[in-house]
């Protein structure tokens, strides 16, 4: 409850850095910001601002990308999300 009510003390005071966000066909993860996704649900906002890693699927498929850290062939882009549910 703390770490939340400190989430929403910094958008009121300064505003939040973007969350950071894996795209993967058109699935959204969360790898930074579940603390900030949370708090600007309840407070029903429907945009936050992201960095997306873009993964094409078929990309996901290549033998040279079974394992995780394949975010040097992934292309990062700064955006302004949609909040979903």
């Amino acid at each position: 409850r703390d770490r939340w009510v400190n989430v929403y003390l910094t958008l009121e005071n300064s505003g939040w850095a973007p969350i950071l966000v894996h795209k993967v066909g058109d699935q959204y993860y969360v790898e930074d910001g579940h603390h900030r996704v949370s708090v600007a649900r309840s407070l029903e906002m429907t945009f936050i601002q992201a960095k997306i890693w873009e993964y094409p699927v078929q990309m996901l498929k290549a033998k040279d990308c079974q394992s995780a850290p394949c975010a040097e062939r992934g292309s990062a882009k700064a955006y302004v999300v949609e909040c979903q549910d």
